[in-house]
C-alpha cells in the first residue's frame, strides 16, 4: 500500500509539472478550430469551421487567415510536408449539406492560393496523411 502512495503521488507531482509547460496562444477567430499542423518549428497551419485556415510564422505567437475563402466547408485535418506545400480536407458545413461532401485542397505557395485535388465527393473527409508532395 505504501509503494502505492509513493507512485500516485510521484506522478501527481509530475503531472503538474508538466500542465504548467502548456501556454494558451491566441489564434485571433471566432470559428471552432480542429486541427494544427507544424512542418517546421515556426511556421504552422490552423483549419476549421467555416473555411478557416490560418498560418503563423513565429512558432504560434500570431496567427493570420490565409488568402482563401471557402466559408461553405468545414476543414477537418491539415498536413504540409514543408512550410509552403500542404494539403487540407473536410466537407461541406454539415447544416447546409448533411451527406458531407468531400474536398481536398492544396497549396505549394504558403497558403497564399489552394487549388482543388478532389471536390464534390459523396461523403465527407475528416483525415488525411501526406507522405511527400506528390505523395
Amino acid at each position: 500500500m505504501r509503494t502505492i502512495l509513493v507512485i500516485l503521488l510521484t506522478s501527481l507531482s509530475m503531472h503538474d509539472a508538466n500542465a504548467q509547460a502548456w501556454t494558451q496562444l491566441v489564434s485571433g477567430t471566432n470559428s471552432d478550430l480542429k486541427t494544427v499542423h507544424f512542418p517546421t518549428t515556426l511556421v504552422g497551419y490552423a483549419v476549421g469551421v467555416d473555411g478557416t485556415i490560418l498560418k503563423t510564422a513565429d512558432g504560434g505567437d500570431t496567427w493570420q487567415p490565409t488568402l482563401f475563402d471557402h466559408p461553405g466547408y468545414w476543414f477537418w485535418d491539415v498536413h504540409f510536408t514543408s512550410a509552403d506545400t500542404g494539403y487540407v480536407c473536410g466537407e461541406s458545413d454539415p447544416g447546409m449539406n448533411p451527406s458531407g461532401a468531400g474536398i481536398v485542397l492544396k497549396t505549394v505557395n504558403g497558403g497564399a492560393s489552394w487549388t482543388s485535388c478532389i471536390a464534390g465527393l459523396a461523403y465527407p473527409l475528416r483525415d488525411l496523411f501526406v507522405l511527400d508532395q506528390d505523395t
